[in-house]
């Protein structure tokens, strides 16, 4: 069944892109509607540019959060 699927699924960079961002903004949502942070305290920012090569195996992961709090 696993692989009748991926052989009928293709994800492109962009779909995984628009995921990201969709992730994101409802991750926004949630810290402005239901833990009362101040909407002009929380931003979502363009991360810095995924590079397998500069990783080793082990950290080479395409999905990470930062977090910066100031």
């Amino acid at each position: 069944m696993k692989k009748l699927i991926l052989d009928h699924i293709s994800v492109s960079d962009d779909d995984l892109r628009d995921l990201a961002v969709k992730r994101s903004q409802r991750v926004q949502d949630e810290l402005i509607e239901t833990l009362r942070i101040a909407a002009p305290r929380v931003f979502l920012v363009e991360p810095d540019p995924f590079n397998p090569e500069n990783q080793d195996s082990a950290s080479a992961v395409r999905s990470r959060v930062s977090v910066t709090i100031r």
